[in-house]
């Protein structure tokens, strides 16, 4: 067998929505600050989209709408693929299923408005 990172193609897939879970991206922030403070730099309404009081907690309050779980999942896409930046593991291909296609865009930079984006879905029907 031979090492991924030397000879093989990586592969990064983002899952859809309802892959939502209580403390997603918790974690990997608190080990990994540099990557929110890129993202930080990137966007004003970063807090907004990460909505720690909802998504970082125990469990998800009941009150948490469909909205803020949809951007809760984006967050987390971008987190992790800016983590696999920091630790240098290229991404040759996006894979997303349904919400994971905007996850991955954002996560990769194909899309750079997440603010943008946050201030339409706030705004929408949807």
């Amino acid at each position: 067998p031979t090492p991924v990172g030397r000879l093989g193609k990586v592969a990064v897939v983002f899952p859809g929505s309802g892959n939502q879970f209580p403390g997603m991206g918790r974690e990997l922030s608190a080990h990994f600050p540099a990557v929110l403070h890129r993202q930080q730099a990137e966007n004003r309404r970063l807090r907004n989209q990460y909505a720690p009081e909802k998504f970082w907690a125990d469990a998800v309050p009941p009150d948490t709408t469909a909205k803020q779980m949809l951007f809760g999942q984006v967050s987390l896409g971008t987190l992790t693929a800016d983590l696999l930046r920091l630790l240098k593991v290229p991404a040759d291909a996006l894979l997303g299923l349904s919400l994971g296609e905007s996850a991955g865009l954002f996560g990769l930079r194909v899309w750079p408005g997440r603010d943008e984006m946050l201030s339409r879905i706030e705004k929408s029907s949807l």
